[in-house]
Protein backbone atom coordinates (compact mmCIF):
# COMPACT_ATOMS: atom_id res chain seq x y z
CA UNK A 1 0.00 0.00 0.00
CA UNK A 2 1.00 3.88 -0.50
CA UNK A 3 1.28 5.06 3.17
CA UNK A 4 -0.80 8.63 1.59
CA UNK A 5 -3.73 6.38 0.06
CA UNK A 6 -3.85 4.30 3.54
CA UNK A 7 -3.81 7.06 5.36
CA UNK A 8 -6.75 9.01 3.59
CA UNK A 9 -8.75 6.02 3.55
CA UNK A 10 -8.67 5.67 7.37
CA UNK A 11 -8.95 8.72 8.01
CA UNK A 12 -12.22 8.51 5.53
CA UNK A 13 -13.29 5.48 7.54
CA UNK A 14 -13.38 7.06 10.40
CA UNK A 15 -14.96 10.51 9.80
CA UNK A 16 -17.68 8.41 8.49
CA UNK A 17 -17.76 5.99 11.03
CA UNK A 18 -18.27 8.79 13.87
CA UNK A 19 -16.76 5.69 15.95
CA UNK A 20 -16.53 7.38 19.75
CA UNK A 21 -13.91 5.49 20.14
CA UNK A 22 -11.35 6.24 17.37
CA UNK A 23 -8.24 5.27 18.63
CA UNK A 24 -9.08 1.42 18.89
CA UNK A 25 -10.83 2.08 15.37
CA UNK A 26 -7.80 2.79 13.41
CA UNK A 27 -6.32 -0.01 15.30
CA UNK A 28 -9.07 -2.59 14.30
CA UNK A 29 -8.74 -0.74 10.55
CA UNK A 30 -5.15 -1.13 10.68
CA UNK A 31 -4.63 -4.62 11.69
CA UNK A 32 -7.35 -5.46 9.21
CA UNK A 33 -5.36 -5.29 6.39
CA UNK A 34 -2.72 -7.83 7.87
CA UNK A 35 -2.96 -11.57 7.75
CA UNK A 36 -3.29 -12.86 11.68
CA UNK A 37 0.51 -14.36 11.17
CA UNK A 38 1.94 -10.83 9.27
CA UNK A 39 0.55 -9.18 12.74
CA UNK A 40 2.32 -11.98 14.92
CA UNK A 41 5.70 -11.94 12.89
CA UNK A 42 5.71 -7.73 13.62
CA UNK A 43 4.95 -8.61 17.39
CA UNK A 44 1.67 -7.78 17.14
CA UNK A 45 -0.70 -9.96 19.43
CA UNK A 46 -4.38 -9.89 18.00
CA UNK A 47 -5.90 -12.59 20.54
CA UNK A 48 -5.31 -9.52 23.20
CA UNK A 49 -7.68 -7.05 21.43
CA UNK A 50 -11.25 -7.52 22.41
CA UNK A 51 -13.07 -4.90 19.37
CA UNK A 52 -16.88 -5.94 20.39
CA UNK A 53 -17.00 -2.79 22.22
CA UNK A 54 -15.75 -0.34 19.48
CA UNK A 55 -17.84 -2.33 16.88
CA UNK A 56 -21.05 -0.75 16.14
CA UNK A 57 -24.07 -3.05 16.15
CA UNK A 58 -24.89 -5.04 13.11
CA UNK A 59 -27.70 -2.45 11.36
CA UNK A 60 -30.78 -2.45 12.33
CA UNK A 61 -33.06 -4.26 9.26
CA UNK A 62 -37.10 -4.78 9.93
CA UNK A 63 -38.61 -8.00 10.35
CA UNK A 64 -40.31 -7.25 7.12
CA UNK A 65 -36.72 -7.02 5.74
CA UNK A 66 -36.50 -9.83 2.65
CA UNK A 67 -32.65 -9.01 1.72
CA UNK A 68 -29.93 -11.89 1.95
CA UNK A 69 -28.02 -9.06 4.07
CA UNK A 70 -30.99 -9.56 6.82
CA UNK A 71 -30.93 -13.19 6.46
CA UNK A 72 -26.51 -13.50 6.56
CA UNK A 73 -25.12 -11.02 8.32
CA UNK A 74 -24.92 -11.71 11.68
CA UNK A 75 -22.86 -10.12 14.79
CA UNK A 76 -19.92 -12.37 14.08
CA UNK A 77 -19.39 -11.66 10.57
CA UNK A 78 -20.21 -8.14 11.23
CA UNK A 79 -17.42 -7.95 13.77
CA UNK A 80 -15.11 -9.56 11.37
CA UNK A 81 -15.78 -7.07 8.05
CA UNK A 82 -16.98 -3.94 9.58
CA UNK A 83 -13.31 -2.26 9.80
CA UNK A 84 -12.70 -3.33 6.22
CA UNK A 85 -12.62 -0.73 2.83
CA UNK A 86 -11.38 -1.20 -0.52
CA UNK A 87 -9.24 1.12 -1.81
CA UNK A 88 -12.08 3.66 -3.07
CA UNK A 89 -13.54 3.67 0.54
CA UNK A 90 -16.48 1.10 0.09
CA UNK A 91 -17.57 -0.09 3.21
CA UNK A 92 -19.21 -3.16 4.55
CA UNK A 93 -21.97 -0.46 5.70
CA UNK A 94 -22.15 0.54 2.65
CA UNK A 95 -22.70 -2.71 1.03
CA UNK A 96 -26.03 -3.07 3.35
CA UNK A 97 -27.42 0.07 3.04
CA UNK A 98 -29.92 -0.94 0.80
CA UNK A 99 -31.10 -3.39 3.52
CA UNK A 100 -31.63 -1.06 5.80
CA UNK A 101 -33.26 1.50 3.86
CA UNK A 102 -35.27 -0.48 1.66
CA UNK A 103 -36.96 -3.51 3.67
CA UNK A 104 -38.65 -4.44 0.02
CA UNK A 105 -34.86 -5.31 -1.56
CA UNK A 106 -34.73 -8.99 -2.15
CA UNK A 107 -30.87 -8.72 -2.21
CA UNK A 108 -29.50 -5.70 0.03
CA UNK A 109 -25.95 -6.13 -0.26
CA UNK A 110 -24.39 -4.30 -3.17
CA UNK A 111 -20.16 -4.36 -4.41
CA UNK A 112 -19.38 -0.43 -4.61
CA UNK A 113 -16.46 -1.55 -6.81
CA UNK A 114 -14.71 -4.68 -8.36
CA UNK A 115 -12.78 -5.19 -4.75
CA UNK A 116 -15.65 -5.26 -3.13
CA UNK A 117 -16.03 -9.24 -3.72
CA UNK A 118 -12.63 -10.25 -2.57
CA UNK A 119 -13.14 -7.62 0.72
CA UNK A 120 -16.54 -8.65 1.60
CA UNK A 121 -16.27 -12.50 -0.03
CA UNK A 122 -17.10 -14.05 3.31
Amino acid sequence: FRSDVLVTELLTALVHTKDPNPIVYMIRWLSGRLTPEELLSNGIRVDLVDYSESTPPVPLMSKETKSIARRYLDTELWHKLYCKTTETGFSLSHAVKAAVKNPSSTLGVYAGDEESFITFAE
